[in-house]
């Protein structure tokens, strides 16, 4: 066996010493769970900062067992000594035959409940079966998930586009069309106007669907172009983005303007405060918003126990986006996202009997919910 550079594996420095010494110290720190803690210190370390969503996924490789393999002993926990950290090896682990066949691939992500919610499969025998030349076939079980398209969060501006247009497509139903964007004439008229440019990260999102009013406009509404002016405080706000009541906005710092992808400020009674460290992370924070709240019967609200939040925790994975404050009160921050496929749920504050918002894909989805979190319920 060799590393990914060609060497032996057992071609160490020679500072370390011998190679049998190096695997003997590894193998105990190993048994002793050494590694296991660190890991558990890392994961959690990267939770706080919502780096990591705890989905699974699980990728078999290639599966090229022979016939012979079909009968193949399944009891792993009479294995001598398990390899890696598992301690007492599950009883189901074993080699056999995939489920695409005997040189097939399979691979599934698996929800924080434990519930696969898709899977892939490839190879000769699943391309004679389906007729799919060579490769995989994507099978999603319970609807789009919001946490497993925004995993690891909006880190880039395209990444942040991308998401929009799944979210569009695949949660409204209605897939971004050029048309739903404003002109680039219109955009330069208004930065002619202000007398300065728009920020890349400001200027795209109103070029990709500026004009969706289902997207951007049903709650705290996106200022169309021709709306945007600057106010006063901090030596200069760009607002962008209103509360429907006028009790708040939404807006960039003059100061930072020249920046590609620029932090957002938000109003409050406290003043202006800090909202989300890029521009567009706040795209896909008004787009979940705004469509959580559009006027149907597909959303529903309530104040949750803290009783019942475990029942959250357990059964929907929080969205990689980072908390941010909701400007009406200290103790409705900071603000977090949940979902579970064909499910999204906003919780407002930390306090006993924190608001709830939640909106279903289908009917069916919304009341999935209500079941699930069994609190007084407004709708």
């Amino acid at each position: 066996m060799a590393d990914l550079d060609g060497r032996p594996r057992r071609d160490v420095p020679e500072r370390c010493g011998l190679w049998d010494r190096v695997y003997d110290m590894f193998r105990r720190r190993q048994r002793d769970g050494n590694w296991a803690g660190i890991l558990t210190r890392l994961q959690a370390g990267a939770d706080a900062k919502v780096l990591i969503t705890w989905d699974v996924h699980v990728d078999s490789t290639v599966c090229g067992a022979q016939q012979h393999a079909a009968g193949a002993v399944k009891r792993g926990d009479l294995q001598k000594e398990p390899h890696g950290w598992v301690f007492v090896e599950p009883p189901d682990h074993g080699h056999g035959r995939s489920r695409g066949g005997l040189t097939s691939k399979t691979s599934h992500v698996v929800g924080r409940s434990s519930r696969v919610v898709g899977y892939w499969e490839s190879g000769p025998r699943v391309a004679r079966r389906t007729g799919m030349e060579g490769d995989s076939v994507l099978g999603v079980l319970d609807g789009p998930d919001v946490a497993v398209a925004l995993r690891g969060g909006g880190r880039t501006r395209s990444h942040a586009w991308k998401f929009v247009r799944w979210f569009a497509d695949a949660w409204i139903s209605r897939a971004i069309e050029p048309e739903d964007g404003c002109s680039a004439d219109e955009l330069a008229a208004v930065e002619a106007d202000l007398g300065f440019e728009l920020p890349p990260a400001l200027s795209e999102g109103y070029a990709l669907f500026g004009r969706r009013d289902d997207l951007t406009r049903q709650q705290d509404p996106l200022v169309r172009p021709s709306g945007l002016y600057v106010d006063d405080a901090l030596g200069g706000v760009l607002v962008f983005r209103r509360e429907n009541q006028d009790c708040a906005c939404w807006g960039i710092p003059l100061s930072q303007i020249e920046q590609d992808d620029p932090p957002v400020v938000v109003e409050s009674h406290q003043g202006w405060v800090p909202f989300l460290d890029r521009m567009s992370l706040a795209w896909v924070e008004l787009v979940l918003s705004e469509s959580l709240f559009a006027a149907d019967n597909l959303y529903d609200a309530c104040e949750l126990p803290d009783a019942l939040m475990p029942g959250l925790r357990a059964r929907y994975v929080r969205v990689g986006l980072p908390d941010h404050p909701m400007w009406a009160s200290e103790d409705d921050s900071p603000v977090r996202w949940y979902a579970a496929p064909g499910r999204l749920v906003r919780r407002d504050g930390f306090q006993d009997q924190s608001w709830i918002h939640a909106r279903g894909r289908t009917i069916s989805d919304l009341e999935a919910i209500r079941e699930e979190l069994p609190g007084p319920w407004v709708g």
